[in-house]
């Protein structure tokens, strides 16, 4: 299930919104979304759209891919995620050895970086406080709690 969070700026109110994990499948080496709820074909992994202040834009970054794909991608077993995509999950793994599943909440959010340019990206929790607006550059982007939401 995605969840939409809003962030607007003190000053100049430019909005940006960012979500996920979203499903999806590939179709000719890219990225197509799947409907959520109710799919009626199976994932290829998950992705996050988010948002690189540094490259101004969206884009998307996948966060977990599967080696089959799957009719139930928020509940993955371990031998079904990409080996590159394991270090993700790395805390919960450590946590519970004996697991043989990984729900994907439990992905590391401290290791999201823009997949262009490697720089810090919004949402970030590795920063503590509002980032700083990249449009005006004197505002503050604050969480818009009234325009977030689940689907």
């Amino acid at each position: 299930m995605a969840k939409y969070n809003s962030y607007k700026c003190t000053n100049c109110n430019f909005k940006i919104t960012v979500s996920g994990p979203h499903e999806f499948k590939f179709v000719n080496g890219e990225i197509e979304a799947l409907p959520h709820p109710g799919n009626d074909e199976p994932a290829n992994g998950l992705y996050f759209n988010i948002y690189c202040p540094h490259c101004g834009r969206n884009q998307d970054l996948i966060i977990v891919e599967f080696i089959e794909a799957t009719d139930f991608p928020f509940e993955v077993k371990v031998e079904n995620i990409k080996k590159e995509y394991l270090n993700n999950y790395t805390g919960y793994m450590n946590a519970y050895p004996q697991k043989t599943k990984i729900p994907t909440e439990c992905f590391d959010y401290k290791i999201i970086k823009c997949p262009v340019c490697k720089g810090d990206v919004i949402p970030n929790p590795n920063n503590t406080g509002d980032p700083d607006c990249p449009k005006c550059k004197s505002g503050k982007l604050e969480f818009d709690i009234r325009r977030t939401f689940r689907t």
